[in-house]
């Protein structure tokens, strides 16, 4: 039997719209749906990620940490791993993302510093971006830098990370 995207309500959505050459394993704990995806999949991919179905006594997604991503991805002021942090205030209309260097100051100097917090917070925001499904005005508040060789090499670094994502 023919199966669409619209028999398979949210799920098939997320096929549609999600799956590509990008992914290569799709998890599911579900024995009814994991038939569907497995038959959708070999049909309209060629090259077929690998369908696996999660049996663990562990929901599927505590195990594979999906709870916590969530969690952090809710929360107002988003950690970086260097130390930095961004603040993200969202309103119907606007959303702002502020940078703070927080306890970030292992580069050798503070120009590097500003540059290295800068250009990892551009990486996460265009992830939270994603995660968060922002779109409409975003203003991003950089720490700020004199030079601009940085300011320009900050831009270059945070449109390689934008261009990751379908939506403009």
């Amino acid at each position: 039997p023919c199966i669409l995207y619209r028999d398979m309500g949210a799920l098939g959505r997320v096929l549609r719209d999600e799956v590509s050459g990008k992914i290569d394993q799709i998890i599911i704990d579900d024995p009814d749906e994991f038939e569907n995806i497995e038959s959708f999949t070999e049909r309209f991919y060629p090259d077929k990620p690998d369908v696996s179905l999660y049996e663990g006594v562990t929901p599927v997604f505590e195990y594979f940490g999906i709870e916590d991503e969530i969690r952090k991805a809710l929360e107002r002021k988003v950690w970086l791993k260097s130390g930095a942090y961004l603040v993200i205030d969202q309103t119907e209309a606007l959303t702002v993302i502020d940078v703070n260097t927080g306890k970030f100051t292992t580069a050798p100097d503070m120009r590097h510093t500003v540059l290295a917090a800068n250009k990892e917070a551009a990486e996460e925001i265009a992830r939270q971006l994603r995660l968060r499904a922002i779109g409409g005005i975003i203003v991003v508040d950089f720490v700020d830098m004199e030079s601009e060789n940085d300011k320009h090499e900050l831009l270059q670094h945070f449109q390689k990370f934008l261009s990751h994502d379908r939506l403009k």
